[in-house]
């Protein structure tokens, strides 16, 4: 009755077999006739070839609809992956497409298609499709994308490895769209968390840090704890806070041959020591606090402690002095004039 009267707003079955004759009788009115429908789920459902070619068939009828959920269920033929993904491509609200434990891994050349349609999603969900290395140049292409608003990226418990990590690593550095890539539950040991994460902190420099990306957060873990660079684009900070709280971490929070030497600052000009200082202190400060990096700091403080003496070491301290008193005596000298 509620689809008689355009009513639901959304709608779900679940782990009930649905032939092509049931879906003949469910999925047109639900497209046609619901005008405010705007999540549909129909998961585990084993919806054989035919029925998800009438699936994509009426999608693109549909006006309103914004999550589809086909979860658990087989997609593995090409020419079906092709018409869901042109169904999704050209659907006006749709936003998020959730297509876990679907086997899309398993032929090749299913995900590029199913990726093919997916540039103006915000959230794809691909968990659990037994996505390898064979599949992961397919997701870098479509991450690189330059007209992709997608926000959301699971590839939990996938077949991805250390391998894979280089191809996120080089779409990250250009990809400034995503704000969630979840890895959880893959292959991806410490090797392949330490590659990805010079995409958000490459401390090769200043000028690398300034230009890693600083909107993605990468999660490997169930409980969604990030690296500490990670952790930082979590923030809803601007990019110059993000910027500068990476150089503070780089310089005094990470075992860094790069940086952690400070021979980078010694031709700064003089006169950025107190402003040096000054960012140093308001990190110290920040110790008190009860975050991630807090707490990785706080195990560390002698490793702070030499870098800033490396840092006053670096420059010929008692110039500054010597500034600062040739500045005081011009002005006792305007003042007495």
């Amino acid at each position: 009755n509620l689809v008689e009267r355009g009513r639901a707003k959304a709608f779900f079955i679940e782990k009930i077999q649905l032939h092509q004759s049931v879906l003949d009788v469910i999925v047109p009115p639900l497209m046609e006739k619901v005008g405010e429908l705007g999540e549909l789920g129909l998961c585990k459902c084993s919806i054989d070839r035919n029925g998800l070619l009438l699936l994509s068939k009426y999608l693109s009828k549909n006006r309103t609809l914004k999550r589809l959920l086909l979860n658990d269920n087989v997609i593995e033929d090409v020419d079906v992956a092709r018409a869901l993904s042109l169904a999704v491509k050209d659907h006006p609200t749709m936003e998020e497409l959730c297509v876990s434990h679907c086997e899309l891994g398993i032929n090749v050349d299913v995900l590029p298609e199913i990726l093919g349609g997916c540039n103006r999603l915000k959230i794809l969900r691909l968990n659990e499709n037994k996505i390898s290395s064979r599949n992961v140049a397919h997701i870098g292409a479509f991450l690189a994308s330059p007209n992709i608003s997608l926000a959301t990226l699971r590839l939990d418990k996938n077949l991805l490895s250390d391998i894979d990590a280089v191809h996120f690593t080089v779409v990250l550095k250009s990809n400034t769209n995503l704000k969630y890539l979840y890895l959880t539950g893959n292959s991806i040991t410490d090797v392949g968390k330490d590659e990805m994460t010079t995409a958000v902190l490459d401390t090769m420099s200043l000028n690398s840090i300034a230009d890693s990306n600083h909107n993605c957060e990468i999660v490997y873990s169930t409980l969604g704890t990030p690296g500490l660079a990670s952790h930082i684009n979590e923030k809803y900070w601007s990019t110059k806070r993000k910027v500068q709280s990476k150089i503070l971490l780089a310089l005094y929070g990470m075992d860094n041959e790069t940086l952690s030497s400070i021979q980078y600052f010694r031709d700064l000009p003089l006169e950025l020591i107190p402003r040096g200082l000054e960012l140093i202190q308001k990190h110290l400060d920040r110790l008190e606090q009860h975050d991630t990096i807090s707490v990785h700091m706080k195990n560390k403080p002698n490793v702070l402690l030499g870098r800033i003496y490396c840092l006053l070491r670096v420059w010929n301290l008692p110039w500054l002095f010597v500034n600062a008193n040739q500045q005081n005596t011009q002005k006792r000298q305007k003042v007495s004039r």
